[in-house]
Formats: C-alpha cells, structure tokens, sequence
C-alpha cells in the first residue's frame, strides 16, 4: 500500500541527481542547518503578511495597558447589564406589578424602539459634547432611574421609568465602538476588539446566574439596584480615568486649531 506522504517522499535517485534543491527535504535539510530553520518555521515576511503584532501568551502591543483598563471597565459594566436581563425584568413586570404578558410585550417593544431612536440620538450628541461625555452623562440617569424603579408605588411608574431608561441606556452603545478604535493605531484594533469581546463575554454569562439566585431567595429588588450601582460606578471610573484620553485625530484637529488662533 502506498504510504500517504508519497508527495513529500524521495527516491534515492532523486536524492542523488538533486542533493541541494529545497523539494529533495532529506538532503537539503541535512546539509543547509539554516535552511532547516527556515523551512520548519516560515516567517510571514516571506508569504507577504506583516508579523504578528501579539500572540496568546504575550501581548507586544504598545497600548496593552489602555486595552486592558477599557476591557475591564466594560466588562464590568455587560456584568451589570446582564443582572437586569428582559427575562427577569418582565418576570418582575408580572409577578410584582401584576402586569398583564400582553402589556408587557408592549413595554419592551417600546423600550427596544426608543433604544433604537436613541443610537441615532447618541451620534448626533457626541459630535458636540465628546464620545466620553455623551457615554457618562447619557448612562448615569438611566442607572439613577434603574435602582428606583422596585421602589416605585404604582406598574404604571415602573414601566414609565423603564420605557426612560430605555432611552438613555444604550446611548453609551454606538459611542463606545468608535471610541475604543480610535484611542489605539490601526494595527491594534484588532486585539482591543478581540480582548473587549472576549472579557465581556465571560462576565455577561455569570450575571444572569446571579440574578436569578437572588430571585430564588426572594431579594428581587437586589439585582436592579446593583446593576444601577455598578454601572454608576463604572461611569465615574471611565470618565476619571480616560476624560483626558482623545482619539489622536481629534487631539491633531484641536492641536491646528489652537495654531491657527494662535496665528490670528
């Protein structure tokens, strides 16, 4: 039976007539130690790619430390999010507000449209107040609202709540992407998309355990005032931490700005 590596297999005629050429591997290996090297671990270079900018166990990247911090802040805040999930918030909505399944259908599809119209709201903000601005300023009276909405006396005041909520919740969402792409080079995007990923990923799969254990043992009211903490918090960090931080293409735009005054 033929061996199935007879592509890469040579005669001892072959070996003979081509003692040198790279497709006799046993004589060109044997007598070329660095062309060895270089068959049995190809560079990129030679295949026309640009070498890899970090690999699982090492991250070469001048802005690892900016990735980390954002990835861990954001993760922090998908780990709130994921304690107010739609499942349990209309669960709630149900068992607490005695509110009928046909109107809750209602309150989410209205939360999801005006969450919709507001991505459209959080672009045209950030154009004058700065993506960092519009993420906190926007995220911080959803929270507020949030952590009220078990305290409210009447269905028809938590859903109002939730429905504003709705409004200001996700305009961090569309500010966010373009901002983590801009603070680092073109050659590191990939890895702060691949590591913002990865990192919320993993902390959104605990949180909706964790509401629920809360929910089994009766602390209903637990999981939105935690989310709304959390988040709250993770606002004042971003904002403390990276207010200073612009996109270098804004910080040039500022810079010819300030030149041409300067002129004037």
């Amino acid at each position: 039976m033929p061996s199935p590596f007879w592509a890469l297999s040579v005669s001892p005629e072959e070996e003979l007539r081509e003692p040198c050429s790279p497709w006799n591997s046993r004589a060109y290996l044997r007598q070329s130690p660095r062309a060895s090297v270089q068959t049995s671990t190809p560079s990129t270079a030679s295949w026309g790619l640009a070498a890899p900018l970090w690999v699982p166990w090492r991250l070469r990247l001048p802005s690892r430390r900016l990735i980390f911090t954002l990835s861990g802040l954001f993760s922090v805040d998908h780990f709130a999010g994921g304690l107010v999930a739609q499942s349990l918030v209309s669960l709630w909505f149900f068992t607490k507000c005695g509110i009928k399944l046909e109107s809750i259908a209602l309150i989410f599809f209205g939360s999801n449209l005006i969450a919709a119209v507001s991505l459209w709201v959080a672009a045209k903000l950030s154009n004058r107040i700065g993506l960092i601005n519009t993420m906190v300023i926007t995220h911080i009276p959803a929270s507020v609202m949030l952590i009220a909405i078990p305290f409210l006396p009447k269905a028809g005041m938590a859903a109002s709540f939730w429905l504003v909520r709705s409004f200001f919740g996700q305009m961090d969402v569309p500010t966010r992407q373009p901002y983590t792409m801009a603070v680092v080079g073109p050659n590191e995007r990939s890895p702060m998309a691949g590591v913002n990923s990865a990192t919320m990923s993993v902390t959104g799969t605990v949180s909706p355990s964790v509401a629920t254990a809360l929910w089994n043992i009766g602390a209903t009211s637990i999981p939105f005032v935690s989310c709304g903490v959390l988040k709250i918090s993770y606002d004042l960090a971003l904002w403390f931490m990276f207010r200073k931080v612009k996109p270098p293409e804004k910080a040039r735009r500022v810079a010819r700005a300030g030149a041409g005054d300067s002129r004037g």
